[in-house]
């Protein structure tokens, strides 16, 4: 497990920090780390160091993450609380937090929800469609009981729009059925479907009395239908425009 090693001050620093907008050697000179700071705990090292007074916090190499989520949607984020004289998780201190966000580098606003625990140093606070109308958000929480810290969390915000299918219109649907091939449905089209009348104009012959109906390739049967031909009935040879 990698982890980015924080003294209490330093950690108070960054929960008012947009630290998400700091590059990585931003932040090691804000924290004055060096980059043997970034190292790999095994569970012996990782229950050493919760004997310190250091607190810790799992860190990506090169920082620049997010959590996305939707925007201008109703949403429960979650954060976490540490003491910074036993560098354990901090537990039953809800009552003492403050929530505050900033929205695309806006000001700083405290949220309209309070916040309420999980469990085991975990907290979550549900922010409202109108704190998430945005592109990013950096949740701030502060605690007013001594050497408490709440690290800084962001989220970056999709449109919900984007994810919304849009009804097709009577034009669109009619330039659908208008356009599309008889041969993607002739398979499954019903004998009373306007598939088989479009076949019946172009893929048909009479045998007898049999009207045979053809699929698209000519010699499948669609349908046949009996007729009933007339010895006074006058064959039509042509159609044109009304002149």
């Amino acid at each position: 497990m990698k982890l980015l090693l924080l003294t209490a001050e330093e950690l108070e620093i960054l929960s008012e920090t947009d630290w998400k907008a700091l590059s990585l050697g931003e932040i090691r000179d804000l924290f004055r780390l060096s980059i043997e700071q970034y190292v790999e705990l095994g569970d012996t090292e990782l229950e050493e160091l919760s004997n310190r007074r250091y607190l810790f916090m799992p860190w990506i190499y090169g920082g620049q993450g997010g959590i996305q989520m939707l925007k201008n949607t109703d949403c429960t984020v979650y954060y976490s609380a540490w003491d910074g004289l036993t560098g354990m998780a901090k537990t039953g201190d809800v009552a003492h937090h403050t929530c505050r966000f900033v929205r695309d580098g806006g000001t700083l606003t405290v949220c309209a929800n309070p916040p309420s625990e999980v469990g085991n140093g975990v907290y979550q606070i549900a922010l409202t469609a109108a704190e998430t109308d945005g592109s990013m958000l950096t949740l701030v929480v502060t605690s007013a009981t001594e050497n408490v810290v709440c690290p800084a969390v962001s989220f970056t915000f999709d449109d919900v729009e984007r994810y919304k299918s849009v009804p097709p219109t009577v034009a669109e649907i009619a330039q659908g059925v208008l356009n599309g091939d008889v041969s993607q449905v002739e398979a499954s089209a019903p004998t009373f479907s306007l598939a088989t009348v479009i076949l019946a104009q172009l893929q048909s012959r009479l045998e007898g009395n049999a009207w045979i109906i053809y699929h698209t390739d000519g010699t499948t049967p669609h349908v046949t239908r009996t007729v009933v031909p007339s010895e006074v009935a006058f064959p039509v040879v042509e159609v044109r425009n009304h002149e």
